[in-house]
C-alpha cells in the first residue's frame, strides 16, 4: 500500500466563527480549497452551536453528514422533518435544506461535494488503559482516491496502522491518510493512556 499522512495538532486548528458558534476546520480537499469559496471535494469540521436557536448554513451542492459529540440538539429540516440526536448520535442530509438546530452542542460535520465524493462516520470507543484494535477492508478502484481520517475526541495515547505509521496523539489531536492505490486488510491499533474510556471519530471518504 502506498500513502501519505498529516498529523495535524489541535492548537494548529483553523478556527472561524459562524452565526450561531465557532467552528475548527479539520481537514479539506483539496489542500488549497476553501469552505467560504465552496470550492472543495470534502470537509470536516468539529463546530460548537452557542444559541439555543440557530439556522445551519445553506451548502446546495454538498450532502453532510452530522455527530453529535457533546448535548443534545433538535434539526428542523424544510419544516418538514425534525431529527433529534444526542450524544455520538448522527444524521445525513441534503446541505440545501433550510434547517433550523435547537439546542446548544458540539458537532463534527463531514461534507462531501454532491456527484464527486461520498463517506461515512463512525465513532469508537477505546478501552481504559488497553489495546484496541480495528480492523478494516477496503476495495476500490485504483483510479479512485480513499482518505481515512482519525480524530482523537478524547483519545490520547498511540495509534498504529501495520508499517504505515506510529503516532503518539492527545485529544483533539486529527490523523489524515491518504491512500493511493488499493487499500486491503489494513489494520489500526490503538493504545490508551487513560484510567478511562475513551473516544475517536472515524471518516471513510472516497472521491
Amino acid at each position: 500500500m502506498k500513502v501519505s499522512y498529516d498529523k495535524i495538532k489541535k492548537n494548529k486548528l483553523k478556527v472561524s466563527e459562524w452565526a450561531g458558534g465557532k467552528t475548527n476546520q479539520l481537514a479539506i480537499y483539496p489542500l488549497n480549497s476553501s469552505y467560504s469559496n465552496r470550492d472543495f471535494t470534502w470537509r470536516i469540521s468539529s463546530a460548537t452551536v452557542e444559541t439555543e436557536t440557530s439556522e445551519f448554513t445553506v451548502l446546495d451542492d454538498y450532502n453532510r453528514l452530522l455527530m453529535i459529540l457533546e448535548g443534545s440538539i433538535e434539526l428542523n429540516h424544510n419544516d418538514t422533518e425534525i431529527v433529534n440526536l444526542n450524544r455520538y448520535d448522527q444524521t445525513e442530509f441534503d446541505g440545501s435544506n433550510y434547517t433550523v438546530s435547537t439546542g446548544k452542542v458540539r458537532d463534527y460535520n463531514l461534507m462531501l461535494k454532491k456527484d464527486c465524493a461520498n463517506g461515512n462516520i463512525s465513532r469508537l470507543m477505546i478501552p481504559e488503559d488497553d489495546d484496541y484494535v480495528y480492523d478494516e477492508i477496503v476495495g476500490f478502484f485504483q483510479e479512485e482516491n480513499f482518505t481515512f481520517v482519525i480524530y482523537c475526541d478524547d483519545f490520547c495515547g498511540e495509534i498504529n496502522i501495520e508499517n504505515i505509521l506510529h503516532e503518539k496523539v492527545e485529544a483533539g489531536d486529527i490523523l489524515v491518510v491518504n491512500f493511493v492505490e488499493d487499500a486491503e486488510n489494513f489494520q489500526v491499533k490503538f493504545n490508551s493512556n487513560s484510567n478511562e474510556k475513551t473516544n475517536v471519530i472515524i471518516s471513510e471518504i472516497f472521491y
